[in-house]
C-alpha cells in the first residue's frame, strides 16, 4: 500500500524540512541549522507547539493560581488570617497569558530568522516523497522530520456534536468559571481541569470508563486521587460509559451508564479529555509513509517507512510528553 515509486529530484529547495515547531520539531530544526544545513520549518498554528501555547504552561499557570487561592482560603491552619478572600477570573486568565508570553514563543519567528531557518506558515501536504504543498506553493527537501503532534480525540457519543463541547484549548481561555461541567476522561488532562474548576467553585463531574482515575499510573495513585476529589466535592464516576448527550436550553444533559444503571446530570458545559489522536492528515500515502490510529510508524532511528522521512513526538508516541519529544 505504501510502496510508491517516484523519481528522486536532482536538486532540492532545502536539506531538511521540519513539519511542526513543537518540542520534537524545534530541537531538530535548530540542531540541523547549527550543522550548516539549509532548513525550513512549517507551522499551521502557533510557533512553539502545544506545550507552551495550549498545554503544560497555561495549565500549570492556572493550577498555580488555583493553589494560591485555595491556600489563602485555608490560611487559618497556619495561623494566617485573610479576610474576604476572593478571585477575579479575567485577571487569572491574564496571569495565564503572561506565563505563556514569558516562555518566549512569541519570539520564535525571530529566532528562526536569526538562525537562517525559513518559517513557512500553513498546512503541509505531501504530493510525493520529496515535496510538500502549502497554500499552492511547493517545497522540496532531501529529508523531512514530521512532528505534527496530536489533537483531541472525539468519541462517537450520540448527540455530542449537536450539543457541543469544549476541550483543554477552550478551557484555558475561559473568562469566567463555569457553573457546572461534566468532564469525559479521567486521565491527566481531565484531572488537572477537575482540580482547576473545583477550586474556582464549579460543580464538577468527571467520568472514565476505567476502574479509577489516571488509570495508566500506579493504582494507589489513582485511588488516592479519586478519594481526594470526592472529599473536595468532585463527583467521580469510574467504570462509567457516557452513552449520549442532549441539548436542553442553555444547558446539556449527559446520560451515562454506571453500575448497570443509566443516570443523567444537567450541566452548563461538557469538556472532552478522553484522549488524543495523531495529526496525520498530511498526504502521507503520497510519500509512502506508513501510519495507523496510534500514529506514524517508525524504527529505532525514528525513520518512517520512507527512510528519508523521520517522525518524532506525539505524532509517534507512545509517551506523549514534551521531554520525550525532545529526546
Amino acid at each position: 500500500m505504501y510502496k510508491i515509486k517516484h523519481k528522486k529530484p536532482k536538486n532540492f529547495d532545502f536539506d531538511l524540512i521540519v513539519i511542526g515547531t513543537g518540542a520534537g520539531g524545534g530541537v531538530i530544526a535548530h540542531s540541523a541549522a547549527k550543522e550548516g544545513k539549509k532548513v525550513a520549518v512549517i507551522e499551521s498554528e502557533k510557533v512553539g507547539g502545544e506545550c507552551p501555547n495550549f498545554g503544560c504552561v497555561p495549565t500549570k499557570a492556572l493550577l498555580q493560581a488555583a493553589d494560591t487561592y485555595k491556600t489563602a482560603k485555608e490560611g487559618e491552619q497556619f495561623g494566617i488570617y485573610a479576610d474576604k478572600v476572593k478571585f477575579n477570573y479575567p485577571e487569572i486568565k491574564d496571569w495565564k497569558d503572561k506565563a505563556v508570553y514569558r516562555t518566549g514563543t512569541t519570539e520564535g519567528p525571530g529566532v528562526y530568522e536569526h538562525e537562517h531557518i525559513k518559517l513557512i506558515k500553513g498546512h503541509a501536504h505531501f504530493i510525493d516523497p520529496w515535496t510538500v504543498n502549502i497554500h499552492g506553493t511547493r517545497y522540496s527537501a532531501a529529508k523531512f522530520m514530521i512532528a505534527t503532534g496530536t489533537k483531541s480525540a472525539v468519541p462517537p457519543i450520540p448527540g455530542l456534536g449537536s450539543a457541543g463541547f469544549i476541550t483543554y484549548r477552550e478551557a484555558i481561555d475561559l473568562t469566567r468559571p463555569l457553573k457546572s461541567v461534566f468532564i469525559i476522561g479521567g486521565g491527566a488532562i481531565g484531572c488537572e481541569f477537575a482540580e482547576i474548576f473545583n477550586t474556582f467553585e464549579t460543580e464538577v463531574h468527571i467520568a472514565d470508563i476505567t476502574p479509577r482515575l489516571i488509570n495508566m499510573v500506579d493504582s494507589e495513585a489513582g485511588d488516592l486521587l479519586g478519594a481526594v476529589f470526592q472529599q473536595r466535592g468532585i463527583k467521580v464516576h469510574t467504570d462509567t460509559k457516557v452513552i449520549r448527550v442532549a441539548k436542553q436550553g442553555n444547558e446539556k444533559v449527559v446520560y451515562f451508564e454506571m453500575g448497570g444503571q443509566v443516570h443523567h446530570v444537567v450541566v452548563e458545559e461538557i469538556m472532552l479529555a478522553s484522549g488524543k489522536a495523531p495529526n496525520t492528515d498530511l498526504g502521507l500515502e503520497n510519500a509512502g509513509v506508513a501510519y495507523g490510529k496510534s500514529g506514524i510508524r517508525v524504527n529505532e532511528y525514528m525513520q518512517t517507512s520512507a527512510r528519508h522521512i523521520f517522525a518524532a513526538g506525539d505524532v509517534v508516541g507512545p509517551y506523549r510528553l514534551t521531554p520525550t519529544a525532545s529526546y
